[in-house]
């Protein structure tokens, strides 16, 4: 069978060719050795005969055209191996997958190496680690194998038959010729793991596109891009943003610079197509960590989510009562468009020919300019200003000054707005005319305080003044219009610009109407009493309905409301006297009024002017009261305040005194009644105490406690005491009328501020509330984190708690089935609560939770920020919540009421955790669940890259392949945990599993794997993953332009080329990091056509590029570096303030430090003066230098290397000729005749000398060691003389004489006769026994 050519793909006209003249084999590097792959090469003669006939071809071209120039040819190889990579899956019946080895250019690497690295280097082994390890496991097989021939070499030495007369090394490791232990480097690795990974690059991602997402889980991670590989210092990218499924799968990732929403549209876009060529559902939910910012991109990007929102609001209006508010009526209104300054000017004149009331409504619209990251960067001019005023028919018009084009304002408006004759009224009108002023330079507008104006009236503070709100800076005109005009102010055209030639219709309205709203919400606040101002004597009369608040502090905490009476004296009521005089009279005097009590609000609210009979202190609280007329100071009365947001209390029904007369209004007894069950269920409201501003009985602080034992402190008294204050009255009963409130009964909170806490602003009540949901859903744990507390704040861990409780509420059926399980195990309630509060593990395992509603759910959350926000610490004194906490806490209010944290309708966010596609149970027999709310599972998935990465940097393109292993392990697992029949195969190597199942199809015609899905069924899509295309199309068309203009070849690095084929252009877009770029970014700056806009400058910039030393930039790479080159300049220009400073610095530095000690003494023995006339001795003394101070002078000495292994000392030898270390022999194992019966010198084995340790004479004692002395010196053996074979010396062998046995003596003499000796020197003969 001949392979197949690797350019035709043919083996058709296939022949062998020859041998390589150059190398004869391939070196294969397995785990502990090394083999050859030998193969002669073959040839294609299809390819030859094609290439033939294409020179040819060319040739006869060229002669036509005269052409003599150099003809490039084709470079086509029609030669080839069978083992190459390109043909490996050619080969019949998959012989080619039995090829041991994946082969580089010149090398290659063992399969079984090239299978550990994927699961290796995803737990986080280093390249240049697996090196090592794999030159150990040589290494140690080397030793191996010089043991085993040492062995050999000793074994064949006892044998004489098989003895040598010499013994040949196994040679060195290097050695080529005997063992060549070449071990791949960690470069070579990255080489050969970079190859293979391009073979499986189609694969990855095809399974990943494949997987689908009903829901994307969206999170961008800042710690992998810290360990891609910089350009020049400079980080390539900054983030890595992943998008996971509902199962947990990744399905989007990629790498971006920033967190511009810009960088998002290309993988947005490209995730779109793949999802409708693959015929998969469109994602229809989207979590996010920042809902209010992301939910405008995500449903413009996604069409899938707008039609879903499009459904939840749909529901919302279902659900909400069929007497909702409508719409402003805009048929009613006047519309005058005017463009030029006559046209204002007469139109000005007009209204105030017309005008009724000397007040109009004032608004201004402007356009918000935003980078490309969606960022607000600066603000238009004011395009249009709209003048609503009410004419004489009692119509309101709307005047629109188109003001885009005019450079200053007309005369007639200019004097409208900086006069004082006309009120101006508007939402935060001060700030409108402010920019006005700003815009068209209007000095009269600028020099003065706009919010100091007596005719300019900002409708939140007017609000405030009318009792509407307790915190003007939070009023927006569409809740001024819900509550005083009772219409629906819709806000989605806010951010429309407002500019261009004409407005839509749309646009027309809204603005009109803004401003129609703004003028008709100030007229009827005009009309409402200001309940902040003190009434007067004249501002009283009869029945006047009035409210009596604290004579200091909030006005707004109403304590009771009144209805004035005439100035008859009162009768105190029985046990109650006056607080001066006598009898039972009381007389309103000046500065005094008599009114009726009708609701109570704050009972414990103390009235002056009276006091218990026989008491001394002065002073009734109003529940003592409430049954009277009574006398009350002027100064403890405001107008009443309709919209006043808090109930009334439990003693707010007022009982008639005898013989007197009912209470005005509640003539009806039905109507009583009613007002009965509604104020009954109105007294959850009461949740602080209005009456704290004025006398009321104190709480002593344990602190302040003066006793004997002031160390001691109760601090969990002191705790709850605090605690208990914070809770101000929320019981049980309050906490089931909230309950009725919300569920049941609409009218209940009408009008009232039930959870009321003044740094949370103002509570909504239910029928204020819509149930939202909303299709861009943010994470719960975000959002409660979000509201930093001190770490070490005792009431942190109840905080968190009871917050999380409050945003999910736990499955109770199943909560109690766990319960119960755990009381069978005799755990205790106590226990049982303990578990849930430390470790809420195993009931999250197998009980689910809800986040409810947005009507629910808002006020769950406020109740624990009013509870636990002002709790300080025990020991610090500071509270949980600081300012910021705050503002937190009321943003994430906000959200709730948008419905980013509550669980829509029609979806469920757990799965069943399975095991072979059996669901898990618990020892309690419970079902185990995986919950998929939020982006919980996203940051699980960046936070594990640290174990593939390391703490170590790599290159852009392994980072791509280390990223690419990672999600195909991770996804595999999560398929095989969640997906109910996906194959369990021990392995991540889908493609083998997926050419299984299609043989097993093939062979035995059914589905082996039914869940799994084969990727050879979709097609390739546009859609990447990692590094992927950035850039707008207009920038890359630019690029492409420069590259022709420079010849489109550039020398670039291996990353450098990855990153620009990866976004599809001939040079990659890398961020500023040399010194020329720094210098023609400054002159682009100092060009006349340097933009403002960063997607433009990015344009300018590629007339800059040349490849070298000056790349592309995307826009984020110029908006990031204009922050960076102004800090640089103001960090040079620092450094340059200071050389003064530095060089005197250096001057210090260099004088004072230690003196070098050997050149001080040196100096001072030459310097020393001789005195002559003093003694030879003096002399001699005056002569020694004296020696350095210590510390004052350092001597520099030699670095010398370290020391070799000392050798042990006497006492530390070991007596034992081997010991048995991993089942092998370690020591010398000889004989025991060679050993001389165990007997070794000591000293010879201390000074490395074992082979003569048996045989030295020191065996008996180390003095009398032949070979070393005490202090290891060699010591030389006496020559003896050598003994020779007499008899052979006689026969004239002296050859034989040194070796014979007859040195012995010369009977023994095996060579010779021995006849000639004399018999004196003939040795006797004996016989034989």
């Amino acid at each position: 069978m001949m392979p197949s050519c690797p350019n035709c793909l043919n083996n058709s006209r296939v022949a062998q060719h020859c041998f390589r003249d150059n190398h004869f084999g391939r070196l294969i590097v397995s785990l502990d050795t090394t083999y050859y792959t030998i193969s002669r090469r073959y040839i294609c003669y299809e390819c030859q005969d094609q290439t033939k006939r294409k020179k040819k071809q060319l040739e006869k071209t060229a002669a036509d055209l005269h052409f003599t120039g150099e003809l490039e040819e084709d470079d086509i190889s029609y030669t080839f191996m069978p083992w190459d990579n390109r043909i490996m899956h050619l080969y019949k019946h998959g012989r080619g997958e039995h090829f041991p080895a994946f082969l580089t250019w010149r090398a290659g690497l063992d399969k079984k190496v090239m299978r550990m690295l994927p699961p290796l280097t995803d737990g986080g082994f280093r390249l240049d680690r697996i090196s090592k390890m794999l030159c150990e496991l040589h290494s140690l097989a080397y030793d191996n194998a010089r043991l085993l021939h040492e062995y050999e070499i000793k074994r064949r030495k006892a044998n004489a038959v098989c003895e040598l007369p010499t013994y040949e090394s196994l040679g060195d490791f290097n050695d080529k010729k005997r063992w060549r232990g070449t071990v791949p480097t960690a470069s070579y690795l990255d080489h050969a793991r970079k190859l293979y990974h391009a073979t499986t690059k189609d694969y990855l991602d095809k399974a990943m596109k494949q997987q689908g997402a009903d829901s994307l889980h969206w999170d961008a991670s800042y710690k992998e891009a810290k360990h891609l590989c910089r350009y020049r210092g400079s980080s390539i990218y900054h983030g890595l943003v992943t998008a996971t499924n509902e199962l947990g799968e990744i399905r989007i990732q990629f790498h971006v610079y920033s967190d511009s929403h810009e960088q998002m549209k290309s993988a947005l876009t490209a995730f779109k197509s793949t999802t409708n060529c693959f015929g998969l559902t469109a994602p229809r939910l989207f979590f996010t960590d920042n809902p209010a910012q992301d939910r405008k991109f995500y449903l413009e990007q996604l069409p899938s989510l707008a039609e879903q929102q499009k459904i939840f609001d749909n529901l919302s209006a279902v659900s909400e009562p069929t007497s909702a508010l409508p719409g402003y009526d805009f048929r009613k209104l006047k519309v005058k468009v005017v463009r030029h300054a006559n046209e204002t000017n007469e139109a000005v004149n007009a209204m105030m020919e017309l005008m009724v009331g000397k007040r109009i409504g004032l608004d201004a619209e402007w356009e918000i300019i935003r980078g490309t990251a969606g960022r607000q960067v600066g603000r238009s001019k004011v395009n249009t200003i709209q003048i609503a005023y009410r004419d004489t028919n009692h119509d309101v018009t709307v005047i629109i000054v188109r003001t885009e084009r005019m450079t200053s304002l007309p005369n007639r408006l200019k004097s409208l707005l900086v006069g004082s004759s006309i009120k101006i009224a508007g939402n935060k009108v001060s700030a409108d005319l402010i920019k006005i002023g700003v815009d068209f330079d209007v000095a009269e507008i600028k020099s003065v305080d706009q919010k100091s104006r007596v005719n300019v009236f900002n409708l939140g503070m007017v609000a405030k003044h009318r009792g509407l709100v307790t915190n003007a800076a939070h009023v927006s005109l569409m809740y001024l219009a819900k509550v005083l005009l009772h219409i629906r102010l819709d806000k989605d055209l806010q951010t429309s610009g407002f500019s261009g030639e004409s407005l839509t219709q749309d646009q027309l309205r809204y603005i009109a109407v803004d401003g129609a709203v703004s003028l008709e919400a100030f007229e009827e606040m005009e009309e409402m009493p200001d309940v902040i101002k003190h009434l007067e004597m004249e501002d009283l009369t009869l029945n006047k309905k009035v409210d009596i608040v604290p004579m200091t502090g909030n006005p707004s905490d109403r304590a009771a409301v009144a209805r004035v009476l005439d100035t008859a004296p009162v009768t105190c009521p029985a046990g109650v006297a006056p607080s001066s005089g006598r009898g039972t009279l009381v007389e309103a005097g000046d500065g005094c009024a008599v009114v009726k009590i009708e609701k109570i609000y704050s009972p414990s609210f103390v009235i002056p002017g009276y006091k218990r009979t026989g008491a001394t202190k002065d002073g009734v609280p109003l529940k003592d009261l409430s049954c009277s007329n009574i006398v009350v100071p002027l100064a403890f009365l405001r107008g009443h305040n309709k919209f006043y947001n808090c109930a009334p209390s439990q003693n707010n029904i007022t009982r008639p005194a005898p013989n007197a007369d009912p209470p005005v209004g509640n003539e009806d007894p039905a109507e009583q009644a009613a007002e009965q069950v509604r104020q009954a269920a109105e007294q959850v409201s009461e949740l602080a105490d209005n009456g704290k501003s004025v006398v009321s009985d104190e709480r002593s602080d344990p602190l302040d406690n003066d006793n004997e034992q002031d160390d001691l402190t109760d601090w969990n008294t002191y705790v709850a005491n605090e605690f208990d204050d914070l809770m101000s009255g929320l019981d049980s009963k309050s906490i089931k009328l909230l309950q009725a409130a919300i569920f049941s009964t609409d009218e209940a909170l009408e009008g009232r501020d039930p959870l009321r806490c003044p740094e949370l602003g103002r509570c909504l009540t239910p029928d204020e509330i819509t149930n939202r949901y909303s299709s861009v859903l943010g994470d719960i744990y975000h959002a409660m984190s979000r509201t930093r507390v001190p770490i070490k704040h005792e009431a942190k861990k109840a905080y968190f708690a009871a917050l999380k409780n409050a945003f999910l509420i736990w499955n109770p059926e199943k909560l109690e089935k766990l319960k119960s399980k755990l009381r069978e195990e005799g755990k205790t309630d106590n226990e049982i609560e303990a578990m849930m509060y430390y470790n809420s593990r195993l009931f999250q395992d197998c009980v689910e939770r809800h986040a409810p509603a947005p009507k629910i759910l808002y006020y769950r959350v406020r109740a624990v920020y009013k509870l636990f926000g002002n709790i300080k610490d025990s020991f610090t004194g500071k509270p949980l919540f600081n300012k910021e906490a705050w503002k937190k806490a009321n943003n994430i209010l906000e959200e709730i009421l948008l419905g980013f944290y509550s669980d829509p309708p029609g979806f469920n966010f757990y799965n069943t955790r399975l095991d072979n596609g059996v669901p898990m149970t618990n020892k309690y027999g419970m079902v185990l669940i995986d919950c998929w709310r939020g982006t919980n599972r996203t940051e699980g998935y960046h936070k594990n890259l640290k174990v593939s990465f390391g703490g170590w940097h790599m290159g852009a393109e392994a980072s791509g392949v280390t990223l690419d292993t990672r999600n195909h392990r991770h996804n595999t697992a999560v398929s095989i945990k969640r997906r109910p029949d996906y194959p369990k195969t021990g392995h991540f190597n889908g493609w083998v599993t997926e050419q299984l199942q299609n043989l097993y199809f093939e062979n035995h015609g059914t589905v082996l794997y039914p869940g799994f899905r084969n990727t050879s069924d979709y097609i390739s899509t546009h859609e990447s993953f990692g590094t992927i295309a950035l850039q707008s199309e207009a920038l890359h068309n630019a690029v492409l332009e420069r590259c022709k203009e420079l010849g489109g070849d550039f020398n670039l690095t291996r990353d450098q080329q990855y990153l620009a084929n990866a976004v599809g252009s001939p040079l990659p877009y890398l961020p500023f990091a040399c010194k020329e770029e720094n210098q023609k970014f400054a002159e682009m700056i100092l060009s006349a056509e340097s933009p403002l806009d960063d997607a433009k400058a990015a344009m300018v910039w590629t007339k800059f590029v040349d490849g070298v030393n000056i790349m592309p930039k995307f826009d984020s790479h110029i908006r990031s570096h204009r922050v960076k080159f102004d800090r640089n300049q103001r960090v040079r220009q620092c450094v340059d303030n200071m050389k003064s400073g530095q060089a005197l610095l250096d001057e210090v530095n260099d004088l004072i430090r230690p003196r070098d000690a050997t050149t001080e003494m040196d100096v001072a023995a030459e310097v020393a003066p001789v005195d002559n006339s003093a003694t030879p001795a003096e002399q001699s003394t005056n002569q020694v230098p004296r020696p350095p101070q210590i510390g004052l002078s350092h001597t520099w000495t030699q670095v010398r290397p370290a020391q070799s292994l000392p050798a042990p000392s006497l006492e530390g030898l070991s007596h034992n000729s081997f010991h048995s270390v991993g089942n092998q022999a370690v020591g010398n194992n000889f004989s025991q005749s060679l050993l001389g019966h165990g007997k070794h010198c000591l000293r010879c084995l201390q000074f490395d000398s074992a082979s003569t340790s048996g045989s030295c004479k020191g065996r008996g004692g180390v003095q009398y060691c032949d070979n070393y002395g005490e202090d290891g010196t060699r010591r030389v053996a006496p020559k003896r003389k050598k003994r020779s074979c007499k008899n052979c010396v006689a026969h004239g062998d002296d050859v034989s004489a040194e070796t014979c046995p007859g040195r012995g003596g010369a009977s023994y003499c095996a060579h010779h006769p021995i006849d000639h000796l004399t018999p004196k020197s003939r040795p006797k003969r004996t016989k034989p026994n």
